[in-house]
């Protein structure tokens, strides 16, 4: 599984804002690597 750190601007994104930008991160890993690995991710 790949490690995948993601930096950013301090206040620039909302909670909301940056809790769908993990999920679709996550969702894309897992469109490569699989979904075998999703309880990893």
């Amino acid at each position: 599984m790949p490690l995948v750190q993601m930096k950013g601007i301090g206040g620039y994104l909302n909670l909301q804002q940056k809790k769908e930008m993990i999920h679709k991160v996550t969702e894309a890993v897992l469109s490569v690597e699989g979904e075998g690995l999703r309880d990893v991710t």
